[in-house]
Parts: C-alpha cells; structure tokens; sequence
C-alpha cells in the first residue's frame, strides 16, 4: 500500500507545508496512523481518499 499512495500523501503534503523536511515527516506520521487503523478499514475501492483524510485530519 505504501508503494502505492507514498507519493500522494507526500505531494499532499508538501502542498501545503512548502517543505520537503516536513512533508517527509507528515507522510510517515501518515502512514504510521494507516498500519494503526488498517484492520478497522473495510472500503477497498477508496484506500486513497482515506489516506489523504487522514492526512487531512492529523493534528
């Protein structure tokens, strides 16, 4: 899953922090939340966009 969404959630990301330091840091805070959550997750057809909600999401 990682090989697959890495780069969105970075690019996501870097959107919006302008830093390439922070945006490398927020996607693996992302996906650490993503191999947390996944066995609650059950839409396969729309891992992508709960991916970027999480990225939306994270505080």
């Amino acid at each position: 899953m990682y090989d697959f969404y890495h780069r969105d959630a970075y690019h996501f990301a870097l959107y919006y922090t302008k830093s390439r330091e922070e945006a490398e840091d927020i996607t693996q805070e992302i996906f650490f939340k993503v191999l947390k959550q996944f066995n609650r997750y059950k839409n396969e057809d729309k891992v992508k966009t709960w991916i970027l909600s999480i990225a939306c999401n994270r505080q």
